[in-house]
């Protein structure tokens, strides 16, 4: 069926329609907005480089608009989407369009774990799960190398974009640019107008490319570097010596040792401008520490 399913958009007002027709209003805080701008659409689709061997995992198609068409271009989609209104019509509209190499599943994508044999993760993201949804996409192609994505596209609001793919040293550069770095190289492929949705939102939005490297850390250090972003960006202005201390004496309950910190790498440097490798080699003096008991437990767990 790939490669032979005819275009499939809504303008503005059939994307009206439908949601009358469903009962549903789109609601702000949760940051639903349905693109509409049909060549938007296909330059995210282009950009994305779909082939016809791709299984492609798909978050929160909402109303289809790129669901239906990323089936013309790839093997097969499974569509994971919380409203069972939205699941619904779109089901329907599969089937109108005879449509066989779609599945949707009504979930909460947040709390699920995702199938696996995909070869693509795609997600025109709620504003509202960003973070945590980003986070799990990481995850995922962290963690299961032989199946898992090679590769992820996210539409998200432009300033946690540019969040995402920030580097080191520069004062949009937090944890999730960390993780993102640890695992894969992020990068903006294209603005998209915020006049290209239905409501129009606040704010432009960009489409996000995280291209997992062909070597990641073992997950034992990935892990550990992560569970330090956690602990340590809370500080990220500070050096690291300030930083490590303020963690251990917040999560251990009582002053650092003696001596604990002589040996911590890059201890001089602001948080904020810590590199993949200056984590794993703080991940590496932190299992060191911990081995030799002079820390209870992981710092960030």
């Amino acid at each position: 069926m790939a490669g032979h399913i005819p275009l499939v958009f809504l303008t503005v007002p059939e994307i009206k329609r439908v949601l009358d027709e469903l009962g549903q209003v789109p609601r702000k805080r949760h940051g639903q907005n349905f693109i509409h701008a049909l060549p938007s659409i296909e330059r995210i689709l282009d950009l994305c480089g779909f082939s016809l061997g791709d299984q492609v995992l798909e978050i929160g198609p909402g109303l289809g608009a790129f669901t239906l068409n990323i089936a013309r271009r790839a093997k097969h989609v499974h569509a994971i989407e919380l409203n069972p209104s939205f699941a619904g019509y779109l089901q329907k509209r599969v089937a109108e369009l005879g449509i066989t190499n779609v599945d949707i599943q009504v979930a909460d994508a947040l709390d699920l774990d995702f199938p696996g044999g995909c070869t693509v993760l795609f997600s025109a993201m709620p504003y509202s799960i960003s973070a945590p949804l980003t986070f799990k996409m990481l995850d995922y192609l962290q963690h299961a190398p032989a199946v898992a994505p090679a590769r992820a596209f996210i539409t998200c609001q432009k300033e946690f974009g540019e969040k995402l793919v920030a580097k080191p040293g520069t004062m949009d550069y937090g944890r999730i640019a960390a993780n993102a770095s640890l695992i894969s190289r992020a990068e903006i492929l294209m603005r998209v107008s915020r006049n290209n949705f239905y409501p129009v939102p606040d704010v432009d939005s960009v489409l996000v490319r995280l291209l997992r490297h062909e070597l990641v850390p073992p997950d034992e250090v990935a892990e550990a570097c992560i569970a330090l972003t956690r602990g340590l960006f809370p500080y990220k202005n500070k050096v690291l010596r300030k930083a490590m201390t303020l963690l251990v004496e917040h999560q251990e309950g009582h002053a650092v040792p003696p001596g604990l910190l002589d040996a911590l790498p890059c201890k001089d440097k602001r948080v904020h401008a810590l590199t993949v490798e200056d984590l794993q080699a703080i991940a590496g003096w932190h299992a060191k520490v911990v081995k030799q008991g002079k820390l209870a437990r992981g710092l960030g767990r």
